[in-house]
């Protein structure tokens, strides 16, 4: 797939993005940059935009490692829920042996034991 180039404007700098994506969700990407790069510089004026662009990118960062904890820890319920799934498969199939052997036993019992009512 050919890749498109995609201009996005970060603190009035033009930047070309080539990327198989959509253009409109790389130009977001582009817009929730400048304005996190604004937002810190309305906060701390003195900050350069290379500091500015330190702290917006470490604070993407930590959110994408706070999500890929999230997704870590789901991945290990959803393991969890699995082996349970799977052993109780087993206990039921266990069960349904145990009744079929008792219904077994029961029929038996009542044919050789007609006058039982059971």
């Amino acid at each position: 797939m050919a890749k498109d180039k995609i201009k996005i404007t970060v603190y009035g700098n033009n930047y070309y993005i080539f990327s198989d994506e959509d253009p409109k969700f790389i130009e977001s990407l582009g817009e929730e940059l400048d304005k996190k790069i604004k937002s810190i510089l309305s906060a701390s004026p003195r900050l350069s935009i290379t500091q500015a662009a330190i702290l917006a990118s470490l604070d993407y960062l930590n959110d994408a490692k706070q999500v890929e904890d999230s997704l870590d820890n789901l991945r290990e319920q959803i393991a969890s829920y699995l082996e349970e799934t799977q052993r109780y498969k087993m206990e039921m199939e266990v069960a349904k042996r145990d009744l079929s052997k008792v219904e077994k036993e029961l029929k038996d019992i009542k044919k050789n034991n007609p006058s039982l009512n059971l």
